[in-house]
């Protein structure tokens, strides 16, 4: 059966036909189609598959880089991976969102949060949504807020 959307290497492997690698070309190519339920399950279903992905490639940057996709572990792709990697991949997530990024958050902070509480007389505090490094609420004591 041959596909509007895939393309097989004969391995059991498919890829996204050029013009529905992105979730804008998909876009673009729906646009122009009858608005009906079949289209709008299609364009949905091709949207699920290209953010199906743990990593995405740096497409800007001249060596190859990978990046984790936020969420990573709500993906099938990520539920279909072995204990072992999903653990692997786990740590190198919460490496990289958490532990590299802390020092990084508290540096800026320490740097911009005085100069905020300077200018203003409103009291500066945190709220969560979602991914708070862990020196927050050290920053946030220093700094008396």
């Amino acid at each position: 059966m041959r596909s509007r959307f895939l393309v097989a290497d004969g391995n059991g492997h498919y890829t996204l036909k050029l013009g529905f690698q992105t979730q804008r070309e998909v876009e673009r190519n729906f646009a122009s189609l009858e608005s009906n339920a079949l289209n709008a399950r299609l364009k949905e279903g091709l949207y699920d598959l290209i953010s199906n992905v743990v990593l995405f490639t740096d497409a800007t940057s001249p060596q190859e880089q990978y990046h984790f996709r936020f969420g990573m572990e709500t993906t099938s792709s990520f539920k279909k991976l072995d204990a072992h990697a999903q653990w692997q991949l786990r740590d190198l997530y919460v490496d990289y969102f958490f532990r590299r990024q802390d020092g990084f958050w508290m540096q800026k902070a320490m740097r911009k949060l005085p100069a905020l509480k300077r200018a203003t007389r409103m009291l500066v505090c945190g709220e969560d949504l979602g991914m708070v490094p862990s020196c927050v609420p050290e920053v946030m004591k220093q700094l008396g807020s």
